[in-house]
């Protein structure tokens, strides 16, 4: 009946690469997890729209390799980068760069596994032991999330395990809504984007759109930007 319809899929990352890097051990997901039969009838149907799809829509060419390597598949993809909105995420040219930073490390993002939060909370122990007792400031913003190999939130985890000498210097403050986040931007000496996978990484976009450096992890999807 619709056999002249063209059928457009866009991606921002397959259910099946984040489900691994969430359980640790990519590129195969564990038997437990695939148990479920809710996943897997998840990841049947986003394979099935990619081999029904007559054109695909990534925001990076990693994402797209991916694909086609794991279903076996040669499509091309149109590649669209993510956008930054600049009437939210530009610098204030009244405010020099000196007046706005401070001894400030920010992470912006879930608090998962894919995103990393564990290694960079353990390299900031590393550093800070060496930089004592002038120990900077982290502030994480981003929801609280399970994870499989803590058996709890990553929160719950470490409530107990941040050394007390630290405690005073890290925060933890949630979800924060974009103005927040700029704010915390335009005050942060750097931003640390720890991810273990990203298909594109636009928060990554938006602190150098605020003129704040970052760091990130060498993975495909930050190396496009």
């Amino acid at each position: 009946a619709y056999e002249d319809t063209t059928f457009l899929l866009t991606t921002q990352g397959m259910n099946f690469e984040v489900i691994s890097i969430r359980e640790g051990s990519a590129p195969v997901l564990s038997a437990g997890i695939m148990a479920h039969s809710e996943i897997g009838l998840l990841l049947a149907m986003e394979d099935l729209c990619v081999h029904l799809a007559s054109e695909i829509v990534s925001p990076s060419l990693c994402t797209g390799e991916e694909i086609q390597k794991r279903l076996g598949i040669r499509k091309s993809f149109r590649i669209i980068p993510n956008l930054v909105d600049c009437n939210l995420f530009l610098p204030d040219p009244s405010s020099s760069r000196k007046e706005r930073k401070e001894d400030m490390i920010l992470f912006v993002g879930r608090l998962d596994r894919m995103k990393g939060t564990d290694l960079l909370l353990k390299a900031y122990f590393d550093v800070a032991a060496r930089l004592e007792p002038a120990i900077p400031k982290i502030v994480f913003i981003g929801r609280d999330c399970y994870w499989n190999e803590y058996g709890s939130t990553f929160l719950e985890y470490w409530a107990n395990r941040i050394p007390e000498k630290y405690a005073a210097a890290i925060s933890f403050l949630g979800q924060v809504n974009h103005n927040g986040i700029r704010d915390y931007l335009k005050k942060a000496s750097v931003a640390v984007f720890p991810s273990r996978w990203e298909p594109f990484g636009i928060v990554c976009l938006e602190a150098l759109s605020m003129g704040c450096p970052v760091v990130v992890s060498d993975i495909p999807g930050n190396r496009e930007w």
